[in-house]
């Protein structure tokens, strides 16, 4: 009887730990902070005072606290972490219009925006003003 030589399966170009990295659910990991994305136009840090950045640095430091599942699930009701779709200033070029933009309450008037990049929340801007989502109370008669 002869032998009859198998084929080697093919090996795939990407690699286990590519593939394994990639899959790698975030969501017990705490959020870290990307500013690559921050808009130059609108809505800039640079117009926040000094009271106004120690309220910033606080949320900051409250996200970093928390896991992305309990950030998610807005287990802390004070930040308000949820999806806008209504926005009215542009998205960086640079930035995929697919992305799911996020608000993050830093007060009762200020507002952190981004998205959610695995574990890095990507900032696009510093909303001192309510411009990105004008919010108008409505008169009551």
């Amino acid at each position: 009887m002869r032998n009859i030589k198998r084929p080697k399966p093919k090996q795939s170009k990407i690699t286990e730990k590519a593939i394994i990295a990639h899959n790698i659910d975030t969501g017990n990991n705490n959020p870290v902070f990307s500013f690559r994305h921050v808009c130059e136009n609108h809505c800039l840090l640079s117009t926040w005072q000094a009271g106004e950045l120690t309220e910033l640095l606080g949320t900051f430091k409250l996200m970093e606290s928390l896991t992305w599942n309990q950030l998610v699930t807005n287990r802390h009701k004070g930040l308000d972490f949820r999806k806008e779709d209504n926005y009215t200033k542009p998205l960086p070029p640079v930035v995929s219009p697919d992305v799911d933009v996020c608000r993050v309450k830093v007060c009762e008037k200020k507002r952190l925006w981004g998205y959610r990049a695995g574990q890095v929340f990507r900032i696009l801007w510093f909303d001192r003003l309510h411009e990105v989502v004008p919010y108008h109370k409505q008169k009551r008669n």
